[in-house]
């Protein structure tokens, strides 16, 4: 059989071929029969190690082929079969795992080299079997130990040994050739109940040496698994195992900020439920921060050095896991980024590299193509370390020097020579090392500006200069030596900055209030000293927003949004946003219910924040800018709806509909406004409309029923109470009911079947064009439906046009006597004469006056839509319509860029002149523009 193999790589196989034809040839039948002999011959060629267990045990070909554990197509589900259980007969006990072991190790050794899985399931298949032995060697250990001393027990009840895996283990990737890191716990002290008494102490002390044994001990079968607990409390000179109340005591006092990358890994291997949530709880707090921290940079910069050092001094340049470019180093990359952002998104606090990085790359923190390649070359380099431990289950990360085993290497990797190999592996290493190096990028050496000199910033007048410093003097004072060393850092950045500004006299004081505010949060400096364009766009928003600045200062957690390099506008699409929102409210408990009020207002300011950025930085169109904030709107009110029902659920239950078939009653949020018209801007209030349908008089199923009308009173004030009431993260959105049948005066929530019966019969013009720009948000899908159904309907009725144009150009009179705020010398943008109400007023008198014999006027609720619509329709000329959308988004993109600079919608009287003219020339022509004079609009 050809297998393309170098010469001395086959001869390799051939002699233990030959073997296997002399002494088990009905095994080697076997295998040839069944159609595996490609992947068989591979293996033995690539490992002596798998070769010297089969030729040993030829009953392990028959039990991989047909039995237990079943085709060799299939991953490991973590359970140990045949071992029994029998800790007062050590030495079968010992000789059993060891077997079970060797039977495993072959199967996952074929599966490997034989090419017949993934690098991601031969890791997963490793740790499951790591998994089931050491839940084995508790149970046996556990049984021999308490044997002579009883069960132990504390005030809380019976006790347990609490293996946590760390490292590889923990992360369920482990190596083919690995010691298991773990940390011994139980959870409190006590004494146990046998007629021979000792404490509970002294009892999983003699537990973790027996459970070490049964798994590290050499025998004539081997070993199953070095184990190292040298991770434990305070290392080799601690107790071998800890309870929670002192492994909690350790991490507040003597934690050290490299056990933090640790215990990313943690995993609990045995243990009660409630045992391994205590651990989870307890570990948590300490790697994972509640602000994004960036203080762990300095960390790992100090970590970079060290491992400089080890590979300089142990020569570990050919070293695959702690040489340059190697796998601790893809590892640290990930695990940095998990405990920077890990404490904001729960989502990242996971043991495993793949899920992490996964992860980060939703979030966005990684790039695609960074997470694809740090994917790709993890796992070439895994495959490799695979590779060369399997020759002889030797725990080893050194490449082969051996020719032969080179060969071998390059045949398991899929290549065609070694020097194919080496080239491959030197590009891949030199792609890590250049990933790690761009994240530990070493400080600035730079010293800290002399904050007693006014010529510390030289472009900035003395007074100013002198406000600046004294406001950084007050900072740096009540800062402890961590915050004081972070700004000392990056003052020199800052200064360089300022020395470089034309606008130094308005950016310095704006700046350094900034540094004033986010001093709460001294990591935050670490972020800008890390990253030199993220303390650019910091600038930037200083000079050319002072209300961004200013929410900075505020609320210092927004900086993290500014780390992408790509930009603000990176997430912001609906799917992006939305992500964003499950993340933040991942970590709210759903039982907490100020918890999740915070979650979505921590969500509706980071992105609103992100949205402003991207505008400011000219990343994202007008119009899109909108889209996105009418997107959070929207996701915010879908997500306060459903905490809303599941508030009401508990007591009320379920409303159902009065029509036989006791279907759930519907309700549904209407958006008018900017909301309906998909047109927010940064400030806007919501203008809300709440229906319901039940086909009549239905009832809620609870165990305290209301009649659906109540509930639905009770799940809008809930609804309104959930998007007002005021946090310590702020308020969701001012809300506005006052466009609902009746106004001020009318029912909170609706029937559908009442609100279509006044929007016929008793609304007035001014609430018809209202629903011009209305829109079904939120809430059931049925029923939103019917909404737009009934909404276009309403638009398409016939109307008398010179009454139509008489009411229209009534209301707009109106508002202009009490809003419009134009001057001799200022232009009020939104209510000026031909600004940007006068053309909202211009579409929705053509929409109502036409819609009856054009239905595709009514079908959408934004401006630019309608008058694309009205264009079509043939109503306006094909020039006025554009010039007229280009006026449109010429208004509103000025009126955002005054918002984003905290500046009022007055402009100068010179400003928009075509474009007011154009407006105001089209109300005119079709009877809108009301009469100054009129005394019923005076």
């Amino acid at each position: 059989m050809q297998l393309s193999l170098p010469p001395d790589v086959e001869a390799v196989a051939a002699d233990y071929l030959a073997q296997f034809a002399d002494e088990h040839p009905e095994s080697l039948g076997r295998v040839m029969a069944a159609g595996f002999a490609p992947s068989f011959i591979r293996t033995l060629a690539t490992s002596d190690y798998f070769a010297q267990t089969v030729l040993r045990r030829p009953d392990i070909i028959d039990a991989l082929i047909e039995g237990s554990p079943g085709p060799l197509t299939h991953e490991l589900t973590g359970t140990v079969g045949p071992v029994s259980v029998d800790g007062q007969n050590l030495d079968a006990m010992l000789a059993s795992l060891r077997a079970y072991r060797h039977q495993q190790m072959a199967r996952i050794l074929w599966r490997t080299n034989g090419g017949l899985c993934s690098v991601e399931s031969t890791l997963t298949d490793l740790s499951s079997l790591a998994n089931g032995l050491v839940r084995e060697a508790v149970s046996a250990s556990h049984q021999q130990v308490s044997a002579l001393y009883g069960e132990p027990g504390g005030d809380s009840g019976p006790d347990q040994l609490c293996v946590l895996a760390m490292g590889k283990l923990g992360g369920g990737e482990l190596n083919m050739s690995s010691d298991i890191d773990v940390i011994m716990t139980h959870s409190e002290s006590g004494e146990t109940d046998g007629r021979r008494r000792v404490s509970n102490t002294e009892f999983f002390t003699r537990q973790t040496k027996v459970f070490s044994d049964l798994l590290a001990r050499l025998t004539p079968d081997g070993f199953c698994y070095r184990v190292d607990t040298r991770l434990r409390p305070f290392g080799k000179s601690g107790q071998p195992c800890v309870n929670l109340a002192a492994l909690e005591h350790y991490l507040a006092v003597h934690g050290r900020e490299w056990e933090r990358y640790a215990y990313i890994k943690q995993r609990a291997l045995s243990g009660s439920p409630s045992q391994q949530a205590d651990v989870t709880r307890l570990l948590k707090p300490f790697v994972y921060r509640k602000y994004l921290d960036y203080g762990v940079f300095k960390e790992l910069r100090s970590m970079k050095s060290l491992i400089d050092d080890e590979v300089r001094l142990r020569e570990l340049q050919n070293n695959i896991k702690r040489g340059p470019g190697g796998i601790r180093e893809l590892e640290f990359i990930v695990q940095t980024m998990q405990i920077v952002f890990g404490g904001k998104y729960p989502v990242l606090q996971t043991p495993s590299f793949f899920t992490a990085l996964n992860r980060l790359s939703e979030l966005n923190y990684l790039p695609a193509d960074a997470a694809r390649s740090i994917h790709d070359d993890y796992c070439f380099l895994r495959r490799i370390e695979n590779g060369v431990q399997g020759f002889r289950d030797q725990q080893t990360h050194d490449l082969p020097s051996s020719v032969l085993d080179q060969q071998r290497l390059s045949v398991l990797m899929g290549l065609d020579s070694t020097d194919q190999l080496l080239e491959q592996l030197a590009a891949v290493r030199e792609r890590v090392q250049s990933q790690f190096d761009e994240l530990s990028v070493m400080a600035s050496d730079d010293q800290s500006p002399d904050l007693t000199s006014t010529q510390t910033f030289r472009k900035v007048s003395e007074n100013e200069a002198l406000a600046s410093l004294n406001t950084l003097k007050t900072l740096r004072e009540r800062l402890e030596t961590t915050g004081r060393e972070r700004l000392d850092a990056l003052m020199p950045r800052v200064v360089e900055r300022l020395s470089e500004a034309d606008d130094a006299e308005e950016l310095a004081p704006r700046l350094t209030r900034l540094l004033s505010g986010i001093g709460r949060r001294s990591a935050y400096f670490s972020l800008l000293l890390e990253n030199p364009a993220v303390l650019d766009r910091v600038i930037t928003i200083c000079r050319n927003s002072p209300d961004l600045a200013s929410q900075l200062s505020v609320s210092p957690v927004l900086l993290d949004t500014l780390v992408d390099p790509r930009g603000s506008s990176v997430a912001l699409d609906r799917q992006g946003l939305a992500a964003r929102l499950d993340a933040q409210l991942d970590g709210a408990d759903s039982d907490d219910e100020e918890r999740q009020l915070i979650a979505l207002r921590e969500f509706r300011k980071a992105s609103m924040f992100d949205v402003a950025v991207a505008d400011m930085e000219h990343q994202l169109p007008l119009m899109k800018i909108s889209d996105r904030l009418t997107d959070i709107a929207e996701l915010v009110l879908e997500r306060a709806l459903e905490m809303a029902k599941a508030q009401l659920q508990d007591r009320h239950g379920t409303p159902r509909r009065d029509d036989g078939n006791g279907e759930p009653a519907q309700f549904v949020i209407i958006g008018y406004g900017k909301l309906g018209g998909i047109e927010l801007g940064y400030g806007s209030d919501l203008d809300l409309v709440f229906l319901f349908d039940d086909g009549g008089e239905g009832c809620t199923d609870g165990e305290k029923s209301v009649d659906n009308a109540q509930y639905f009173s009770k799940l809008s004030r809930r609804l309104i109470q959930i998007l007002t009431v005021p946090t310590r993260a702020g308020t969701l959105y001012e809300i506005d009911m006052r466009l609902r049948p009746s106004g001020r005066s009318g029912l909170l929530v609706s029937r559908l079947g009442a609100y279509e019966t006044y929007q016929r019969e008793q609304a007035w013009t001014w609430e018809h064009q209202a629903l011009i720009r209305a829109r079904a948000v939120a809430g059931d899908p049925g029923l939103r439906a019917d909404y737009e159904e009934l909404r276009r309907a309403l638009l398409q009725q016939p109307r008398e046009h010179k009454k139509l144009a008489h009411d229209v150009a009534y209301m707009r009179g109106k508002m202009k006597a009490g809003l419009n705020r134009s001057t001799e010398t200022t232009f009020d943008l939104k209510q000026g004469d031909g600004g940007l109400v006068d053309l909202e007023f211009l579409v929705q008198f053509l929409v109502l006056a036409h819609s009856s014999d054009v239905p595709s006027l009514a079908a959408f609720s934004d401006n630019v839509r309608q008058l694309e619509a009205i264009e079509a329709a043939g109503l306006l000329e094909e020039v006025t319509a554009g010039s007229l959308r280009s006026a449109y988004v010429a208004l509103r993109g000025k009126m955002h860029e005054h918002a984003l600079a905290g500046k009022s919608v007055l402009v100068d009287q010179g400003e928009f002149v075509e474009e007011r003219a154009l407006i105001y020339g089209q109300l005119e022509k079709h009877a809108l523009a009301p009469a100054p004079a009129d005394p019923d609009i005076l």
